[in-house]
């Protein structure tokens, strides 16, 4: 394809793209699309991944971390949400060593990174969050060859989106500010429900009356005791300040 012919493509794909946003019922398209790849429900966290993935030739582009029982769901979201995007705009990956990242081949600029696991990447968290954040790494290794010494500078440019997901509540506190935290709701509840044993008896909650009729407060013992308690400490005070405020005003304190 010449040059001549390059620009034309280019103009006719921004012409389309701009047509594509410009439709009132994009986004419902979208979502649409992605439900024929097998996601029932999760509307919400279907359209933070797509808005994300759209974010991969911003300046500024945004990761998700999808968070969520094990067996809830959480990678075949992200894996049929990627099928909307091209294939060579997804890079996918089981895990990464500490210094993958900037050994990589390629720019990652326009990619999305899928890490399966969080925890896949422990190892290359640090450098993975300096991509995010300077756009572009530089790694200074030595080079040993039979009496020879040197050094060599492996560099990576661009800053991907980065899918991911976990089951942990709380990840590293720095990784906390990088991504965007989203919980799976719909599927999570139906996984719970069809797990959920019938043969379970259930707890009945504590009766808010008596047999007697006096009505009870749905505490726990612990609770209670700690509420009897404050009562009677506030019932000392004020029997204290108004006995002081008696015998001050007959003189008898001295």
């Amino acid at each position: 394809m010449g040059k001549g012919q390059t620009k034309k493509a280019d103009a006719q794909i921004k012409a389309d793209a701009n047509k594509l946003v410009s439709d009132a019922t994009f986004l419902h398209r979208a979502m649409k699309k992605i439900g024929e790849f097998g996601i029932v429900g999760e509307e919400k966290n279907k359209l933070i991944l797509f808005l994300s993935g759209l974010t991969k030739d911003f300046d500024m582009p945004m990761s998700v971390m999808v968070k969520g029982q094990s067996s809830s769901g959480k990678s075949n979201l992200i894996r049929k949400t990627t099928l909307i995007f091209p294939p060579e705009c997804v890079i996918s990956r089981a895990s990464l060593s500490a210094k993958a990242p900037v050994h990589g081949q390629g720019s990652l600029k326009g990619k999305i990174l899928y890490l399966f696991e969080y925890r896949g990447g422990k190892d290359a968290q640090y450098l993975l969050r300096l991509q995010q954040s300077e756009k572009v790494i530089a790694h200074e290794f030595t080079t040993v060859r039979g009496a020879t010494r040197e050094t060599k500078i492996a560099q990576r440019e661009g800053s991907p989106v980065i899918f991911t997901t976990t089951t942990e509540s709380r990840v590293f506190v720095d990784d906390e500010h990088v991504f965007y935290r989203s919980g799976l709701t719909s599927l999570r509840s139906r996984a719970s429900r069809s797990c959920k044993p019938s043969s379970l008896p259930r707890v009945k909650k504590n009766s808010r009356t008596c047999r007697c009729g006096t009505k009870r407060s749905g505490r726990s013992p612990e609770q209670t005791a700690t509420v009897n308690s404050r009562l009677g400490l506030a019932k000392s005070l004020k029997w204290f300040r108004k006995n002081t405020s008696a015998s001050v005003a007959t003189g008898t304190v001295s």
